[in-house]
């Protein structure tokens, strides 16, 4: 019994943002996506970005891919 189409496709949507954060203090440290600060923020940033979305229904992944 194959498996119906509707069940075989999927509907996904990306949504890319900028974000402009005067408050955060830049360094050098944010551009390297490796180091313990970009790390430490990034979490953070997500962590209050799917606070706000995470009551949306679908499921979410954020991704914090550059400071600059």
């Amino acid at each position: 019994m194959g498996v119906p189409i509707f069940a075989a496709l999927t509907l996904t949507y990306i949504y890319h943002a900028t974000l402009n954060l005067p408050d955060l203090p830049y360094s050098h440290d944010l551009r390297r996506a490796g180091s313990e600060e970009f790390r430490k923020t990034a979490r953070s940033l997500s962590t209050a970005i799917y606070d706000l979305i995470g009551e949306l229904p679908g499921e979410h992944r954020i991704a914090v891919n550059e400071f600059r």
